[in-house]
C-alpha cells in the first residue's frame, strides 16, 4: 500500500505469462519521498512520483547503500552476481510482495500467503519457497520498477528488526533452508527438508516395518507420507495405531485408485524438498537419504539421483544383491528400466512434470523416472541403500503381460514429450518380449 508501480509495470509483466504459466516474476523498488506531496496533486500528474530522486532511507533491512550515498533495493546487487539467478540455488528468496507476478494457479498450488505471520518479515520469502517446491521458475525483471514511499523523509515507521525477530522462528518451521543450520529449534519442523512417501496396499505384514526403516535414517529433518490406496487388510489399522499422533508421520487414506493414484496423493501431500521413495513392502538402508543429500546439494542441476538395491526374504534377511546398471545413460534408460531404488528426487522438479500416470496400472515408476530425466539431469550412487522384498504378490509379478505392454506406452509417450521422431517397437525376440527397438518416423 506504500509503492506505486511505474507506467510500464504490467506491460512487463504480460509477456511472460503468455509463454510460460509456472513463471513468478519480479521486480524492483526505488525509494523515494513524497512527504508534502497531497493526493490530489498525485491525481492530478502521476509523473510527479516517477521525477523524484532517490532517497537515503533508514530502512536497512530491504535497502543497501549506492556510491552516490542513496538507497537501492539490496536484491540488485546480489542478483547481478548470480547471472540473474541462472546459478542461484534457492531464487525465491528474492520474491518481495512490494513487487512481484504469478498466475492465479500457481497461487492455488502453493497455498497461497500464510496468514501466520503476523508481524513484519519472512511472509514473502516462505509463500517464494512454496512457489518453488511447486515447480515456480523464478525470473528478476530489470525495467519493471515499483517507487517505494519512505515516510518523513526516510524515517521508517516500522520497526523492521524487531519483526524479523519475532518472526524468525516461525520462518525456520516453514521452510528448511538459510536459517535452519544456524537455529537452536529442532525437528519436526512443519516444512521437513526431506519427506519420504509410501503408497500402499494391503501391506500389512510390512508396512511398519518399511516406515519404521524411514523414521530411523540418519537424517531426522525429515517426514513419512504415507497414503493408503484403499486397504482391505489392516493396513490402515497399523498405521493408526502406531503413527497417529507421530508428528514425523502424515497418514492418508482415499479409496482404492492405483499405484499411480497414490503416489500422486501423497507426494502432494509432502512438505519437503526433496522426496524419496519408499514401497509399503520395502526397506531402507539407515543412510540412505544421508548418501543422497549429501550429493544432490552439491549439484543443483540433479533432478534425481538413485542407488542400488540388495533382495530380501519375507523375513527381511538377504538373499542377493539386485540387478545393477553401473553408470545412467539417457539411451538405455529409453530401452530398460535402469534407475533402481533408492529413488530419490527434488520436488521442484516432480512439479515441473504430470505426476504419477494414474491410467496404468504398472511400469508407473518407470514412466515417473523417464519423466524426471526430462527435466533435470540424474546421477547413480553405485551403493547399496535399499532392500527389496521378494515375494510373489508384487504387481510386476501378477500382471507381467501388462507391465510390458504399459513399457512400450511410457517409452513412446517418453519420445513424444521430447519431440524425437522416433516409434518404440518390439524387437521380435521372443526371449527378451520387452526388449526395444526404434524406428525413424521422419528424418530430422
Amino acid at each position: 500500500s506504500d509503492a506505486i508501480p511505474s507506467i510500464h509495470l504490467l506491460q512487463s509483466y504480460a509477456p511472460y505469462f503468455l509463454a510460460n504459466r509456472a513463471v513468478a516474476l519480479f521486480g524492483f523498488r526505488h525509494y523515494v519521498s513524497l512527504s508534502g506531496v497531497k493526493y490530489k496533486e498525485f491525481l492530478k500528474n502521476p509523473a510527479i512520483v516517477y521525477q523524484r530522486e532517490s532517497i537515503s532511507s533508514e530502512n536497512d533491512v530491504a535497502t543497501s547503500i549506492d556510491a552516490s550515498g542513496k538507497s537501492v533495493d539490496w536484491r540488485e546487487a546480489q542478483i547481478k552476481q548470480c547471472d540473474d539467478l541462472l546459478t542461484e540455488t534457492l531464487p525465491y528468496r528474492f520474491l518481495v510482495g512490494a513487487n512481484c507476478a504469478f498466475t492465479k494457479e500457481l497461487y492455488d498450488k502453493a497455498g497461497g500467503y500464510s496468514e501466520d505471520f503476523k508481524n513484519w518479515g519472512f511472509e514473502d520469502q516462505e509463500f517464494g519457497y512454496r512457489l518453488w517446491i511447486n515447480g515456480a521458475y523464478f525470473i528478476p525483471l530489470w525495467d519493471a520498477y515499483v517507487y517505494h514511499q519512505e515516510p518523513l523523509e526516510g524515517k521508517n515507521d516500522t520497526d523492521r528488526k524487531l519483526g524479523r525477530s519475532i518472526t524468525h522462528d516461525l520462518f525456520v518451521d516453514k521452510c528448511p533452508f538459510i536459517y535452519r543450520k544456524r537455529s537452536t529449534l529442532k525437528p519436526p519442523f512443519e516444512a521437513p527438508l526431506v519427506s519420504i512417501y509410501v503408497p500402499c496396499f494391503n501391506r500389512e505384514k510390512y508396512i511398519v516395518e518399511a516406515v519404521e526403516s524411514a523414521l530411523r535414517q540418519t537424517v531426522d529433518d525429515l517426514e513419512v507420507c504415507v497414503c493408503d490406496d484403499g486397504s482391505t487388510d489392516k493396513s490402515l489399522e497399523l498405521l493408526n495405531k502406531y503413527y497417529k499422533n507421530n508428528k514425523r508421520v502424515n497418514i492418508l487414506s482415499k479409496s482404492n485408485g492405483g499405484i499411480g493414484s497414490a503416489s500422486n496423493h501423497a507426494v502432494k501431500a509432502t512438505r519437503g524438498c526433496y522426496i524419496g521413495q519408499l514401497d509399503a513392502d520395502d526397506v531402507l538402508k539407515l543412510d540412505a537419504v544421508e548418501r543422497c543429500l549429501e550429493i544432490m546439494q552439491k549439484d543443483d542441476s540433479l533432478s534425481l539421483i538413485y542407488g542400488t538395491t540388495e533382495s530380501i526374504d519375507a523375513e527381511s534377511k538377504f538373499m542377493k544383491l539386485g540387478w545393477n546398471w553401473p553408470v545412467f545413460s539417457r539411451e538405455v534408460l529409453l530401452t530398460n528400466m535402469i534407475i533402481h531404488h533408492f529413488r530419490f528426487f527434488r520436488r521442484r522438479d516432480w512439479s515441473r512434470t504430470s505426476g504419477f500416470d494414474d491410467s496404468i496400472k504398472n511400469a508407473v515408476d518407470y514412466d515417473m523416472m523417464l519423466k524426471l530425466a526430462e527435466v533435470g539431469n540424474v546421477a547413480h550412487l553405485n551403493r547399496v541403500l535399499y532392500g527389496y522384498r521378494q515375494h510373489s504378490d508384487t504387481t510386476t509379478v501378477q500382471s507381467n503381460g501388462e507391465q510390458t505392454n504399459n513399457t512400450f506406452k511410457v517409452v513412446q509417450a517418453s519420445l513424444d514429450r521430447q519431440s524425437l521422431p522416433y516409434q518404440a517397437i518390439w524387437s521380435g525376440n521372443i526371449e527378451k518380449s520387452r526388449e526395444i527397438n526404434f524406428k525413424l518416423l521422419r528424418e530430422v
